[in-house]
C-alpha cells in the first residue's frame, strides 16, 4: 500500500517537460563588432516582395519568418543580417557577415532558446560555413 502512494507525492514539476533554455550571447552591436571589428556599418533594411520570399523559400527549404530583414551595409564592402529560424522547438537568433563577394566570413550565435544542442556556439562548428555561398550550397 505503501509504493501506491509513491507516485502520488511526486511533485507536479517532476510530470512537466523541462522549460526552454535561453541565453543571450550577444547583442546587434557585440555581433557587429565581433563580425566587422573596427568597419563602421550603415543600416539597410530590407522588404521582401511575396515573389523574393516564396524563392527564398524554394531555395531554402525554410519558411521566413519575417518580410523585413535586418540588414547592414558594411564600409568597404560586405553586408551584416540578423535573422531568426526555428531550432529543434524554439527561436535562435543569428548574425551572419557577408564578403564583398557573398562569401560568409562568419556566423554568430546571438540568442539561443533550445535545452540542448548548445555546440552552435562552438567556434569549430561555426567554422564549417566559412567561405561557403550559395552556389556551394546548391552544389552541395
Amino acid at each position: 500500500m505503501k509504493s501506491e502512494f509513491a507516485f502520488i507525492a511526486l511533485p507536479i514539476s517532476a510530470l512537466v517537460a523541462p522549460s526552454t533554455f535561453a541565453v543571450q550571447y550577444l547583442t546587434v552591436d557585440q555581433a557587429q563588432r565581433a563580425i566587422f571589428p573596427g568597419k563602421s556599418l550603415t543600416a539597410a533594411p530590407v522588404k521582401l516582395a511575396p515573389a523574393q520570399r516564396k524563392a527564398i523559400e524554394q531555395t531554402s527549404g525554410v519558411r521566413v519568418l519575417h518580410d523585413e530583414q535586418r540588414v547592414w551595409r558594411v564600409s568597404g564592402g560586405g553586408w551584416f543580417i540578423v535573422d531568426e529560424v526555428v531550432g529543434k522547438h524554439e527561436f535562435i537568433t543569428y548574425a551572419v557577415g557577408l564578403n564583398a563577394n557573398g562569401s560568409l566570413k562568419q556566423i554568430e550565435v546571438m540568442d539561443y532558446r533550445e535545452t540542448y544542442g548548445g555546440e552552435i556556439r562552438n567556434e569549430n562548428w561555426r567554422a564549417q560555413f566559412v567561405g561557403k555561398t550559395s552556389q556551394s550550397i546548391e552544389t552541395g
